[in-house]
């Protein structure tokens, strides 16, 4: 049996029930800020949820406040997942889905 590589890359989308605005992007480290930013998601409406975005493979700090301080969570994320993030007032939950 051979395995083939998905060359789709990963598709992810935020869901924000922490009760305000959020402005999420993703980083390489947990450490945060400009030298680590992987992917910016954009400012999200509490209650909102975002249309998915394609990311580069890899694992993720989740900042909620465009990289000033990030998740300990890391998000490990390859070519062809697709996954909904949930933000809370005080945690993520991270689920795979379907488009």
């Amino acid at each position: 049996m051979t395995y083939t590589k998905s060359t789709s890359g990963p598709r992810i989308r935020f869901t924000n029930n922490s009760g305000s605005g959020e402005n999420y992007t993703l980083h390489s480290s947990t450490a945060c800020g400009a030298g680590t930013l992987s992917a910016t998601i954009g400012a999200v409406a509490n209650g909102a949820t975002t249309a998915y975005s394609t990311v580069p493979e890899g694992n993720f700090a989740i900042s909620f406040n465009g990289g000033t301080s990030c998740s300990n969570l890391l998000l490990n994320i390859g070519n062809g997942m697709v996954r909904t993030i949930v933000s809370g007032t005080s945690s993520y939950t991270i689920s795979a889905t379907t488009e």
